[in-house]
């Protein structure tokens, strides 16, 4: 069972309902560029799945490290591991896709797959509103402004790219010895695998949970993996969310 925080499991984050219900006047944000995403580059060979409770602890303790730069990264991690959205889209997030769910105080993660073209749409588990709340204002994005992409490197105006992920992600495996196990590979998409393994083993070994998680076309990937209607795809990771992501001890 993973641990993800200190409060009553239908908590959600506080922090990031005042941050979004807050004036933008008060953010007095600067005008940003427009930017393109540059296209990222994958590490070659195979990535493998790790402990979600590690991963998502270890970015939890990268976040609070001062330098944007480790910010970043750590949120990467944690929104990676805990809704097994690929790199690409996390490092496209944009201001838009973080929506408040009608008649609730949960908030969603809604866009479009880059890779499928699938609707994308989860809710976001509190430790990672926190996180998002703690990195927009230290930013100075507000939740409500349109199209603002949230993993901006300051210092360039660029979006942060999935090379730059997996270089820093082979700096941390160099640093820890549980993440060179086995002779494993960690790199971005062990994000997803590591989420992958996880509801796997949380619905009894159900490979279409999963790959409806995954939005997989196919069983044999979701296989491959782990060696309904578009509501029952929501369904499958709120269940999760409530039940295990938003646990506290």
């Amino acid at each position: 069972m993973v641990i993800f925080g200190n409060t009553n499991k239908n908590h959600m984050s506080d922090k990031f309902h005042q941050l979004y219900n807050s004036d933008s006047s008060l953010f007095q944000k600067e005008v940003k560029k427009k930017t393109t995403v540059p296209n990222g580059q994958r590490t070659k060979g195979t990535s493998n799945s790790f402990d979600l409770d590690k991963i998502l602890k270890l970015g939890q303790q990268i976040f609070k490290e001062q330098e944007h730069t480790q910010k970043t990264l750590g949120l990467v991690m944690c929104i990676g591991v805990t809704m097994g959205l690929r790199i690409q889209d996390i490092l496209n997030i944009k201001t838009d896709y973080i929506k408040p769910q009608l008649n609730s105080t949960d908030f969603r993660l809604v866009l479009k797959e880059g890779k499928c073209g699938k609707d994308f749409n989860k809710m976001i588990p509190s430790i990672v509103l926190d996180m998002l709340s703690d990195y927009m204002s230290l930013n100075k994005i507000y939740p409500k402004e349109k199209d603002i992409q949230l993993f901006t490197n300051p210092k360039t105006g660029k979006v942060y790219t999935t090379h730059w992920v997996n270089k820093r992600f082979r700096i941390l495996q160099s640093q820890y010895k549980w993440l060179r196990e086995e002779d494993k590979t960690f790199s971005s998409h062990s994000l997803r695998k590591s989420y992958a393994i996880y509801l796997y083993k949380y619905y009894g070994n159900d490979y279409m949970k999963v790959k409806e998680a995954l939005n997989h076309s196919s069983v044999k990937v979701t296989e491959a993996y782990l060696h309904g209607s578009g509501e029952e795809k929501v369904n499958i990771h709120d269940i999760v969310v409530k039940n295990s992501f938003n646990e506290l001890v």
